[in-house]
């Protein structure tokens, strides 16, 4: 794996640990039309580990 495939996943990572973290912030606050929190939680933390792989 090269340096630059490493700065893209890390950036990846990143992006979606800020959604994460805005996500928590929100606590139960979320919009009757979204899904529940803890489904949005594993979306988002489950997506990096696809693009790694």
């Amino acid at each position: 794996m090269t340096s630059r495939d490493t700065d893209d996943i890390r950036r990846v990572f990143e992006t979606r640990h800020t959604t994460l973290e805005r996500s928590l912030s929100l606590g139960e606050k979320t919009l009757p039309d979204m899904l529940p929190l803890g489904t949005q939680i594993a979306f988002t933390c489950n997506q990096p580990r696809g693009f790694a792989l």
